[in-house]
C-alpha cells in the first residue's frame, strides 16, 4: 500500500501524444519510489485519459493527497477554484501562481515592476463594453463604443509591425501579427469587440530561448517559435554564453518568485536592435510540449525526470503553502497536521522556508515604526 499520494489534474487536449507525459510521470514515480507514492489523475468536466472526471465540487468535499500538481487551473476557472480550495485545506499545490486567469497585462506589469525587460505593452479597451445600467426585462443591454487612437498606439510601440494579443488565455490563441494600420483596425473590431486585448512591440530577435523551469532545475533550449511543430526545439547545448545564461537565470528566478511558479516555461528573445533579452512569454505552468514528438527523446527524458524528482522532493520535504493573507496560518496548520506523522517526512525544509517567509513579512514592520 502506498504511503503517499500525488493528485495531477489535467484535461483532454487535441493531441493524443500530450497524454504521454501524464502516463510516463505515473510510471516513473511508481518505479522510483517502488510503489510508495501513488499518482491519481483527474480532469474537470472534459475528462482525462486514465483518470476520473470531476464535474462538481461541494464546500465539504475532501482532498486526500500530499501534493496536487495543477496542469489546468490557469486555463479553466472551475479547476482554479478547486486548486485554491485544496491549498486552503492544507494540500501543497504546484503551481499556486499569483494570477489564475493568465492575464497577460498583469503578467507584463509585474515583470516590468521587478526589473525584467519586456516589450512595450499597451492594454487596449474592448471595442464595446456594457454600460453599468440596469436593463429592464425584455430590453437589450446598451453598449458603449470605445474610440481608440490607433496611430498613437502604433507610435508608442515604435511603429509597425506589432503584436495584438488577447489579454487572457494561452496556447498562442488570438495572437496576431499586425503589419498595417488597416489590419490593426479590422482586427480590433473583429476580435477586440468581445475580448480584452493588448498591443505589444515587435521584437526582431537573433536568438530565442525556451526555458523549462522545474524547481531548482532549468533547461534552456534554443527555440524557433515560427517553425512547424516538431522542429521548434534545436539540439544545440552550447548556444548561450555564460553571461547570457546567468542573466536569464536571474530573470527566471525573479519571475517565479514574484508570480508564485514552481513549474514554469518561459521564453526570452535577444533583440537585434539593442542586444537586450526580453521576456516574451513566461506564465506557462502546464507545458503541452512535454512529449517526445516535440522535444525529442533526450530533452523529454531529462525534463520528465527533473519534474518527477521535484515532485517527490515536495512530498518528502513539504514546503509552506504561500497564501499571503489571513489564510496563511490556517492552511499551514492543516498541512502540518496532515503530514507530521507520516513515515520519512522531513520538516527541515518547511521550517527553513517558513521562517524565511516570516522574515520577509516582518521586514514590512519597519515602515510602521
Amino acid at each position: 500500500m502506498a504511503d503517499y499520494k500525488i493528485l495531477m489534474n489535467s484535461f483532454i487536449t487535441p493531441w493524443e501524444s500530450a497524454n504521454q507525459f501524464q502516463e510516463d510521470f505515473i510510471k516513473t514515480v511508481e518505479h522510483k519510489t517502488e510503489g510508495r507514492v501513488k499518482v491519481d489523475l483527474f480532469g474537470y468536466a472534459y475528462g482525462v485519459k486514465g483518470g476520473s472526471t470531476k464535474t462538481k465540487h461541494a464546500l465539504n468535499d475532501q482532498f486526500d493527497a500530499d501534493l496536487l500538481i495543477d496542469r489546468s487551473g490557469t486555463m479553466l476557472a472551475f479547476a482554479g477554484h478547486i486548486v485554491r480550495t485544496a491549498a486552503l485545506r492544507g494540500i501543497q499545490v504546484m503551481n499556486y501562481p499569483v494570477a489564475f486567469d493568465e492575464c497577460k497585462s498583469l503578467d507584463y506589469q509585474i515583470a516590468h515592476e521587478i526589473g525584467v525587460p519586456v516589450p512595450k505593452t499597451i492594454l487596449v479597451a474592448p471595442h464595446k463594453v456594457a454600460k453599468f445600467v440596469v436593463a429592464k426585462k425584455g430590453e437589450r443591454q446598451n453598449k458603449h463604443k470605445h474610440e481608440v487612437n490607433f496611430e498613437s498606439v502604433i507610435e508608442e510601440l515604435g511603429g509597425l509591425p506589432l503584436y495584438f494579443k488577447a489579454a487572457h488565455g494561452g496556447g498562442k490563441a488570438n495572437v496576431y501579427k499586425i503589419d498595417s494600420w488597416a489590419q490593426f483596425v479590422n482586427q480590433y473590431i473583429q476580435v477586440g469587440g468581445s475580448k480584452q486585448m493588448v498591443a505589444q512591440e515587435f521584437i526582431d530577435f537573433d536568438h530565442y530561448v525556451r526555458c523549462f523551469s522545474l524547481g531548482d532545475t532549468t533547461l534552456k533550449v534554443k527555440y524557433d517559435p515560427d517553425a512547424e511543430e516538431g522542429n521548434r526545439y534545436k539540439k544545440d547545448l552550447n548556444h548561450l554564453s555564460h553571461e547570457d545564461a546567468k542573466l536569464i537565470d536571474e530573470y527566471i528566478y525573479k519571475i517565479n518568485k514574484h508570480m508564485g511558479y514552481t513549474i514554469n516555461t518561459l521564453e526570452f528573445a535577444k533583440s537585434k536592435k539593442d542586444g537586450v533579452w526580453y521576456a516574451i512569454d513566461f506564465t506557462n505552468g502546464c507545458n503541452f510540449d512535454m512529449r517526445t514528438c516535440e522535444l525529442g527523446e533526450e530533452l523529454y527524458t531529462s525534463a520528465l525526470h527533473s519534474f518527477v524528482d521535484m515532485a517527490l522532493d515536495y512530498v518528502y520535504n513539504p514546503r509552506p503553502i504561500k497564501i499571503m493573507n489571513q489564510n496563511f496560518s490556517m492552511a499551514n496548520n492543516r498541512l502540518l497536521e496532515r503530514v507530521k506523522n507520516k513515515p520519512g517526512i522531513n520538516l527541515a525544509r518547511f521550517k527553513h522556508d517558513y521562517f524565511k517567509i516570516k522574515e520577509e513579512m516582518t521586514s514590512l514592520e519597519q515602515h510602521f515604526k
